[in-house]
């Protein structure tokens, strides 16, 4: 059921859609959240017709006209819960609720798909969490003009909300002592209800699931970087990564490989391209690795990946909660690398491919691939559901880079708790949808007719 309200200036305004299940009471109080607004007499109302009522407290909710669900439990009508969208700080200039491009292009869908399910959809920043004791906050929310079937991005003063999306887009940027203590607020009022709360560190991560044995069969070796275990892990593998912890997109990672003639080669990315260098020893590669010190970096195996054309390529899968708060398989594809090149990042010159096209061209072998497609099922599983409950924390999403090795092995190659837009249009779409059956399902609002 859904109804169009107005606030301002300690009035209410409201317009039922629909009157057939509240004809019969002859007063009906409205509440929103826990704040009881006031009380609407059946003299006052009737189908399509306005409504005015003074909030029962001086308040300052300021609300545009938008339409929103209801319920009515006895003689009580409640209002949706406001959902929010947690946007990056506000001393960060550039990207504001407005902008239609790159992951605010996906937020404003997953926004509209919320509002035409009648929930009060907000896009709040951490300045605006300041107080634990506040019932209020200001941002903006998104209202839709039926005359013109336009959306449009307003000013508001709205109840505290019900659910919250983490989407402070850089490490940096959540690291400020604003977003800190919003979050701090947030996770203690909302609890699960607060999702995507952190990114994730990669070593930290590492170390959680290597003690679950239903994840250690897709991990490789990965270690804190130390001079020592450099040279413990070049006797072990022929080939390391050296990753800095919490970078990513590929920034700053180095490729170390052992050549046929007990040479080694360094490559890493510079610039638009990637450089690589010869090492002619052990010695060579501890003296390079004295003089260019990497703090804050891991070392992981490298393996033989699967190669498409001969160019490595890797999986990046979406995972996701359901409509009843489960995790599952939201969609996969290929990430093939530029040639010669050591990492599958699109950015970095890699290409998007079909995923079971790939798999076709270089495996064939149909029970292969069954096999792999059910590995690729269970740690979309396994994965996000041990980080959260090891960590402590409430995740919606993550997306993880898989790769293949010649034995057909599936290893986990990076985690990320903060996905980008995918570039296949079929799993972003379908990511959306995930995420706004998940968000409905944290609200704990009943399913109700669209508008």
């Amino acid at each position: 059921m859904l109804c169009t309200i107005q606030i301002k200036q300690n009035e209410l305004s409201i317009k039922f859609h629909a009157v057939t299940e509240i004809i019969h009471h002859k007063m009906l109080r409205i509440q929103w959240g826990n704040e009881k607004l006031g009380v609407l007499s059946s003299k006052k109302y009737k189908e399509n017709i306005v409504s005015k009522i003074r909030l029962l407290k001086t308040s300052p909710l300021s609300i545009p006209t938008t339409i929103i669900k209801y319920q009515k439990i006895g003689d009580t009508i409640f209002l949706a819960p406001v959902i929010s969208i947690l946007l990056d700080p506000c001393c960060v200039k550039g990207k504001t609720v407005k902008s239609k491009k790159g992951k605010m292009e996906v937020l404003n869908q997953l926004a509209y798909n919320l509002l035409t399910q009648g929930f009060l959809i907000s896009a709040v920043q951490p300045d605006d969490i300041l107080v634990k004791e506040d019932q209020y906050i200001a941002g903006h929310i998104l209202t839709k003009d039926p005359r013109r079937m336009k959306t449009n991005w307003q000013k508001a003063v709205f109840p505290f909300p019900k659910v919250v999306y983490n989407q402070i887009s850089a490490r940096n940027w959540e690291a400020f002592k604003v977003s800190q203590n919003a979050k701090e607020i947030l996770n203690c009022r909302l609890g699960k209800r607060f999702f995507n709360s952190c990114f994730l560190n990669k070593f930290t991560s590492y170390d959680i699931l290597q003690n679950n044995p239903n994840a250690t069969p897709f991990l490789l070796d990965t270690r804190k970087y130390s001079l020592k275990t450099l040279k413990e892990m070049l006797n072990l593998y022929d080939s390391l990564y050296i990753k800095p912890v919490r970078n990513s997109l590929g920034v700053g990672i180095l490729r170390l490989k052992k050549m046929n003639d007990r040479k080694f080669s360094l490559q890493a990315k510079k610039d638009n391209g990637f450089v690589s260098y010869t090492l002619k020893s052990k010695s060579d590669i501890m003296k390079f690795f004295q003089v260019h010190r990497h703090k804050g970096y891991l070392i992981q195996q490298g393996i033989e990946l699967l190669q498409y054309n001969n160019r490595i390529f890797d999986i990046r899968a979406l995972a996701q909660k359901n409509s009843k708060g489960n995790w599952q398989l939201t969609g996969a594809g290929a990430r093939v690398a530029a040639p010669n090149a050591f990492m599958t990042h699109v950015p970095n010159g890699g290409e998007i491919f079909n995923l079971t096209h790939i798999f076709t061209q270089t495996i064939g072998k149909q029970e292969v691939i069954t096999k792999l497609q059910k590995q690729l099922d269970e740690i979309a599983v396994v994965i996000p559901e041990t980080l959260e409950r090891e960590l402590g924390l409430h995740f919606g999403e993550i997306s993880m880079d898989i790769g293949i090795s010649r034995e057909y092995r599936m290893y986990l190659i990076e985690i990320n708790a903060k996905p980008m837009r995918f570039d296949e249009p079929e799993i972003q779409k379908k990511s959306v949808e995930n995420l706004t059956h998940y968000i409905s399902y944290l609200s704990s609002w009943d399913e109700m007719p669209d508008m």
